[in-house]
């Protein structure tokens, strides 16, 4: 299936964990399985995923897919759809226009069924298309700034991180089913869920979170301490409206 190394590197690409048993079972596993869906990858706005990422989702049994959305629907086939760190902002036709450009392709596949997936970089710059879209289901990036410059507001731990400089969390699960469930899942992969440089969520509507950061926990904009309220939500999941 196309696996990556049996073993994680760090960013100095030194080894910091072996997992060829892992990956062997999934091996094994696949095999055994007589049906493999796909999960597809955006392109073209320079997304990036990491290699542990991209690995696990192999493992999970998945045929991991790339999708042009400026030209083509999401195929029949996904089982989601995987926005990674992008760096460019997404297209949408002009209200009325009659065009299906990539958000349009995006909601035509939500408002079947569909799954999604969006991790956003807080150091890329704003995606305003983007933001929108996932703000329609009540999930926003909490931003600091004005009509100059907005930034997004880091979640830093000093107390409870795992790094000197605050900004590599061990996340907590949420209090909610949907969060249970994910706890359930990575107590399979040690249970911890460690996150770096991320930027704190703003739910409404039916959006619930998933993981939040401690109550020691302060948000921080280009260097300057922008709220000190902890426990802020760093992943949430949102229904598609009927």
């Amino acid at each position: 299936a196309g696996y990556v190394d049996f073993y994680t590197l760090d960013e100095n690409s030194y080894a910091t964990s072996y997992n060829g048993e892992e990956v062997i079972a999934s091996m094994v596993s696949w095999v055994l399985q007589e049906e493999h869906k796909s999960v597809y990858l955006t392109l073209y706005h320079g997304e990036k995923i990491d290699s542990a990422f991209y690995s696990l989702l192999q493992c999970a049994g998945f045929y991991v897919e790339t999708l042009d959305l400026r030209t083509k629907d999401v195929p029949d086939d996904a089982a989601a759809v995987i926005i990674s760190n992008p760096v460019k902002d997404f297209e949408k036709a002009a209200e009325g226009s009659g065009l299906r450009t990539e958000i349009e392709h995006l909601e035509h596949y939500l408002a079947g069924g569909g799954k999604l997936y969006a991790a956003l970089d807080p150091y890329a710059g704003r995606l305003p298309v983007l933001e929108t879209f996932l703000a329609g289901y009540g999930i926003r990036v909490s931003t600091t700034g004005n009509e100059n410059r907005t930034l997004a507001n880091i979640v830093k731990d000093v107390n409870d991180a795992i790094t000197t400089d605050g900004f590599t969390l061990v996340a907590s699960f949420a209090d909610n089913d949907l969060a249970s469930r994910l706890k359930s899942r990575a107590t399979q992969y040690g249970g911890r869920v460690v996150l770096r440089d991320v930027a704190a969520l703003e739910l409404s509507g039916d959006a619930v979170p998933l993981l939040h950061s401690s109550s020691s926990s302060v948000t921080e904009a280009g260097g300057v301490r922008t709220s000190t309220g902890g426990n802020y939500t760093l992943a949430a999941s949102a229904p598609v409206p009927n």
